[in-house]
């Protein structure tokens, strides 16, 4: 990723864009076969570490969460008010 890319705030949501089509396509497509397929993952304990794509989908809901929380921490700390916009949020706001 070329980040020298994203020169202003409407070509960083012309991408957020892109990636959110191409993750509901994904998501849409997804059958019981599909989430059992194994990925090779680059951060497990060897270089050849398999897990099914249905526990990388749990995994990345989980380092959501956990990087919020760190995120509202940090932020509470500076007595500031975290600015939490959940993605059911950001889905509503954007059907309107």
């Amino acid at each position: 990723m070329d980040f020298d890319y994203f020169k202003d705030i409407g070509t960083l949501k012309m991408y957020i864009e892109r990636v959110k089509d191409a993750t509901e396509s994904f998501l849409r497509e997804l059958s019981a076969e599909k989430l059992n397929r194994q990925i090779v993952v680059p951060w497990g304990d060897r270089a050849d570490t398999h897990i099914s794509l249905e526990t990388v989908l749990c995994q990345i809901v989980i380092e959501d969460m956990l990087h919020y929380g760190e995120l509202s921490a940090a932020l509470w700390q500076m007595n500031l008010e975290a600015p939490y916009l959940g993605f059911w949020r950001y889905k509503r706001m954007n059907q309107l």
